[in-house]
């Protein structure tokens, strides 16, 4: 099967790596500092290429704006639960989570969260482990590394 063929009868050949460096060859070399224009003509190149669908993509993101599952995580941990009385952690950690933004700390998106210690459980132990230590942070910025090597490849 040649190169340019796609496996699936049909189905749009599927882009190379090098397809990428005309459409986004000016792009930033880190997605951080992409324009809204940027992540539009993306999408839209992965839609156009075949590479996904657009229910694909809508889907894709829809599934991840779902509340994060850090709720359960936290409140299962003895650590945490020696802070609240008996059967009182989850009630915390619920109350906790309404408070936060729905965003990333760090990069603001609402896609792929996690709570993270803003003081390291490395330098303090299960000190570290308490309510008022956590943030919300998103696993994105592997997507970000990864990303900008695909762009630039």
């Amino acid at each position: 099967m040649a190169a340019t063929q796609s496996p699936i009868p049909g189905a749009a050949p599927p882009p190379t790596l090098g397809d990428n460096h005309t459409d986004f060859g000016e792009a930033p070399g880190i997605d951080i500092e992409w324009s809204e224009d940027h992540w539009r003509r993306l999408i839209d190149w992965l839609i156009d290429t075949g590479f996904v669908s657009a229910k694909e993509i809508g889907a894709l993101v829809l599934g991840h704006l779902n509340p994060s599952q850090v709720g359960t995580s936290i409140a299962s941990k003895k650590t945490f639960q020696a802070h609240y009385p008996h059967r009182q952690t989850m009630k915390a950690v619920l109350a906790w989570h309404i408070e936060q933004i729905g965003r990333c700390a760090d990069c603001g998106s609402r896609l792929e969260l996690q709570a993270d210690h803003v003081e390291s459980r490395e330098q303090y132990g299960d000190a570290a482990d308490r309510l008022e230590n956590m943030t919300l942070s998103s696993t994105l910025v592997v997507l970000s590394l990864v990303l900008g090597v695909l762009v630039k490849g």
